[in-house]
């Protein structure tokens, strides 16, 4: 079994004024404990982690995040040494052995780069070393970054074909409601499709719960657990943050499972099933960090439909994530697409998409359910710039969600001249003689297979 771990800045660092702003080495020595302990059960572990460019900030004396990308890059140099110095010795401890990984978009985005890092990981797996991993952001320019270890953990979950990935932080669970002003919100405990609950989250604004009563939300608000809160801003609160633009109106509906959820412990509740049309999810949380609520949801679409089940809990309790591998309810569960991608497509899902085609319902049944390659004639329109072989979005013209992604024979500019054309009448068009598919299925990828 593999398991991948991702922990986020503000789940490492102190806040101001509590041990100077510095690490939190008892949260840090705790989960090492817990790599540890799955390690003894059998497991395989990897550790994502976040913190460099806060941790060198803090190490430099710094307040805020600097905007300049050099500036950035030199608190990473700073603070990735620290880090990893505590990572070393608490696993030590334990009895573990850490490696370093830091890996960049060009990485994961040349199949080539991608296949090396794979087998370096077969490699460390092979000797009981724990990676850990994180963007390599001295040297990774603004226009190639991965962005955010949320996303870089479901790539690499994806990569070592990982049965878990939990995505820690210090909130516990994905809310139908803000659980703080609202009396009927409801821990998320099962999502069933996370494509879909991306899609739809990110434009409407009710929640389903049971048969008939509806409750108005803005996000999908999450719930600090420490009885004591922080005076630092949670990286994941999404209180009065703003939602991020709907791609379209969404008219299907994503599955999950709801459950009562006590303040301060994981008590099994009464359970609902619920339809979620929308869950604004909204954007990035504390000045330090660079993910949210948001980046979650889009790692566990990239993650799921690789056929990984991907848990979001609270890294206050990270002994939660061995008890979740053996069976237990916790935080909100993520699950696996049934039928995976293959090995050989994952690494396309790396490649950062560079624009969308909208297709109509016939294509969409023959591109998902028959796992047919896309062709003109089932395209309505073309969003964005993107040249022959680059990564493009692949979304449903009737509820607008984003279910594949795939490399594109065709640039833009082509594909507006033939769309909604036979491919007989591509010379016509075109002025050359063409491909027929615009999407090869081999190098198409379904992120939603339900």
């Amino acid at each position: 079994m593999r398991v991948v771990i991702k922990v986020g800045t503000s789940s490492l660092m102190l806040p101001e004024g509590l041990g100077g702003g510095g690490l939190r080495v008892a949260a840090i020595a705790k989960l090492c404990e817990v790599v540890a302990q799955l390690q003894r059960e059998g497991a395989q572990v990897v550790l994502v982690s976040s913190g460099a460019v806060g941790i060198g900030a803090r190490r430099c004396g710094l307040e805020t995040r600097p905007s300049e990308l050099a500036a950035r890059q030199a608190l990473a140099a700073v603070g990735q040494v620290h880090l990893m110095r505590f990572y070393d010795e608490l696993l030590s401890a334990v009895g573990g052995r850490a490696a370093q990984v830091l890996l960049t978009l060009e990485n994961l985005a040349k199949r080539s780069q991608w296949s090396s890092a794979r087998a370096t990981f077969d490699a460390l797996f092979a000797i009981g070393a724990v990676p850990i991993v994180n963007e390599n952001d001295t040297v990774a320019v603004e226009e190639l970054r991965v962005g955010d270890n949320d996303t870089l953990a479901a790539h690499v979950a994806s990569m070592v074909e990982a049965d878990w990935l939990f995505l820690l932080t210090d909130v516990d669970a994905i809310y139908t409601a803000d659980p703080r002003t609202c009396a009927d919100a409801k821990p998320i405990r099962t999502v069933t499709s996370a494509a879909q609950l991306h899609a739809h989250s990110r434009g409407n604004s009710s929640v389903q719960v049971g048969n008939d009563s509806k409750t108005p939300i803005e996000h999908a608000h999450t719930q600090e657990r420490n009885t004591h809160p922080s005076p630092q801003k949670n990286d994941d609160a999404l209180a009065g943050q703003t939602s991020s633009t709907s791609l379209r109106a969404a008219e299907a509906q994503a599955s999950v499972k709801v459950g009562h959820d006590d303040a301060n412990s994981y008590k099994e509740g009464n359970k609902d099933n619920v339809d979620i049309k929308a869950v604004g999810i909204g954007g990035s949380g504390s000045g330090w960090g660079t993910g949210g609520m948001e980046t979650k949801v889009t790692a566990a679409t990239i993650a799921t439909a690789a056929g990984v089940k991907v848990v979001v809990c609270n890294a206050r309790e990270p002994e939660r994530v061995a008890d979740a591998v053996r069976g237990a309810e916790v935080g909100t569960l993520f699950l696996a697409q049934p039928r995976p991608l293959r090995q050989s497509k994952r690494w396309i899902l790396s490649i950062p998409p560079a624009g969308t085609v909208v297709i109509d319902g016939g294509a969409v049944s023959a591109v998902r359910e028959k796992r047919k390659s896309l062709f003109a004639a089932g395209i309505v329109r073309i969003d964005g710039h993107f040249g022959s072989q680059q990564a493009v979005r692949i979304v449903g013209n009737e509820d607008g969600v984003e279910f594949a992604r795939g490399l594109t024979n065709f640039s833009s500019e082509d594909l507006q001249k033939v769309k909604g054309c036979a491919s007989v009448d591509f010379f016509e068009q075109l002025g050359y003689h063409a491909g027929s598919e615009v999407v090869h299925r081999d190098q198409l990828c379904l992120l939603d297979t339900q």
